[in-house]
């Protein structure tokens, strides 16, 4: 199933702010949701609120469970290692065929959304960068007019912004701004050698952070709710 391109302008609307609710944790992992408190909170109608369940429960944030209700699926850290380690191997071709796709058209949206980032860190809003983040990834995957990276990351992206917020966040924010900065930066400069390397630095900084996690005891708010092993 594809889902590249929604047949309407309000099923998109619906899924993005489907998502962003639980990245951002709004609706937490493993809370267990019905139709009508999605249509209530995002103020959209049945038909995209129904086409963005299921686009997320094919990119495998939601389940649909028949007769229960729609579950946000768990968080796994171990998961979190393996998504990123296919980043690693996609990410940097999909940025360099960004660069080489982009035009001077471009640089104003760059800019702009380099000094979105720069004011997120200087308010300490997580969120907002997030927000950014996905900007980016959107911005990139465009560009990069390659519709087959595009439905592999796409959906590993999502998943990624959920973990990082949920774990790392908090204490990795300036760190993060960096990277992202260090990959904006190579864009705007035109280099497709340099987009490449930022890309796998930030994504092996990443990498790195995740690993600290596993084997440790993380949080109960966290962990699957029947306390087993994801």
């Amino acid at each position: 199933m594809i889902f590249d391109k929604p047949s309407t302008s309000q099923a998109t609307l619906a899924y993005r702010k489907l998502e962003g609710l639980i990245v951002e944790q709004y609706f937490a992992p493993g809370s267990l949701l019905t139709e009508n408190q999605i249509i209530e909170k995002l103020g959209l109608g049945r038909t995209p609120i129904r086409e963005a369940v299921q686009r997320l429960a094919w990119e495998g944030l939601i389940e649909i469970r028949s007769r229960i209700g729609i579950k946000v699926v768990e968080l796994c850290p171990e998961k979190f290692i393996k998504l990123l380690e296919i980043r690693m191997a996609l990410e940097p071709m999909m940025v360099a065929e960004a660069v080489r796709n982009s035009t001077t058209d471009d640089r104003a949206t760059l800019e702009a959304l380099r000094a979105e980032i720069l004011d997120a860190e200087s308010k300490e809003d997580a969120a907002a960068f997030m927000r950014c983040d996905r900007k980016l990834d959107d911005f990139l995957m465009k560009k990069s007019s390659n519709e087959f990276l595009i439905q592999v990351l796409s959906p590993l992206m999502a998943h990624s912004r959920r973990y990082w917020f949920s774990y790392i966040a908090g204490n990795e924010l300036k760190n993060n701004v960096r990277l992202h900065l260090a990959v904006l930066d190579a864009c705007l400069a035109g280099s497709e050698t340099q987009a490449s390397s930022a890309v796998k630095d930030l994504v092996q900084g990443i990498i790195e952070t995740a690993k600290a996690f596993v084997g440790k005891q993380l949080s109960p708010k966290f962990l699957p709710h029947d306390g087993r092993p994801c």
